[in-house]
This record gives C-alpha cells, structure tokens and sequence, in this order.
C-alpha cells in the first residue's frame, strides 16, 4: 500500500475514533492527562526484520514534540535480507482525541490517539555492499505516523506506533523522565 494511501486510511481511523459517542461518565476512568512532561519513549518494533525505537517526548495539551532514534535489522540468519537501518527523527503529533475533549466536557479515559510527522537522516547498512551502495547509505526520510497511547495503573502509559519509516509497528512504553 502507498504511503499516501496508508496516510489516508489513517486519517479516516481518526475521523471514525473522534465522532464515536463518549461513553457514559459512570464508565469512564478519571486518569490525569500526560501533558506538560518530559518523557522517555522505549519500545520493540518489527516489520521488515526486528529493532528497537527509543525517544524523547513532550505531551502537550492537544500535541506532542518528540525526536525518536530507530534501528531495524533484517538478519540473514532469520530469513532476513542482512541489513541494518538507523535513523533519528524529530517531529509533532496532533493528539486527536485530546482536542475533542477540548470541546466537550468527557473526562479523561487514559487513552489518546495522535497523527503525526516526523523527519530526519537515516543509514543502511547491508551486507555484500557494492561500492554503489556504500556511497548511498545516507538518507533523508519524512514519515506520517499513528500511534495509540493508554494509561494503565501507576500512571503507566502503554503505545503501539504504525509508521512508514522502517520499523513500521512499534510499541512500548513511555516514562517520565
């Protein structure tokens, strides 16, 4: 699927999650907001191959600033092409559901759903490089990105992340720093 169309059916995911009825106040969980923080986020991330994602975020009331560092490799030993992608990107999310909860008066349910962009350098690593290639590992990359976040007890937060920058799905953890 193209970039653009994934993006797309991002978009409307969101359209679909922002219109569905609150649920009622005796249902809903009072868990304060992660907004006005310094945050760590750490997680495992697949597809290609396997990698990790570890950045810093700033949850602000109705969008975030992060700078995130991912690496994914592919190893031949797992069926993989034998390669190592890093990149480091910063970027913002809009947080969807907090600014529909700007204008309406549902509590907080520990639960966010944010549209973001985020761009940045990037290497790749491969092995059996030809010297084409290693003159090409350097790259730029602007990527549109999903993620759900969801409090759970302790004021953890729980995140799965789907981008178009290899890794494609993320998730893990954040953690005030």
């Amino acid at each position: 699927m193209a970039p653009l169309h994934r993006l797309l059916l991002m978009l409307g995911v969101a359209a679909l999650a922002g219109s569905a009825a609150p649920m009622p106040a005796a249902a809903q969980t009072p868990v304060a907001p992660v907004r006005d923080a310094s945050l760590l986020q750490v997680g495992l991330a697949a597809l290609p191959g396997i990698g990790l994602q570890a950045g810093y975020l700033s949850p602000r009331s109705w969008y975030t600033r992060e700078a995130v560092l991912y690496v994914d490799s592919s190893p031949q030993f797992a069926g993989g092409e034998g390669s190592v992608q890093i990149a480091a990107g910063i970027g913002a999310a809009v947080r969807i559901l907090a600014i529909t909860r700007l204008f309406s008066s549902t509590l907080y349910a520990g639960n966010d759903l944010d549209f973001g962009l985020r761009f940045g350098p990037g290497l790749f690593f491969a092995i059996d490089e030809t010297p084409a290639d290693k003159n090409q590992r350097f790259s730029l990359f602007l990527e549109p990105f999903i993620r759900y976040t969801s409090a759970f007890g302790g004021g953890r937060q729980f995140f799965a992340e789907a981008g178009v920058q290899r890794p494609f799905l993320r998730a893990g953890f954040w953690f005030r720093l």
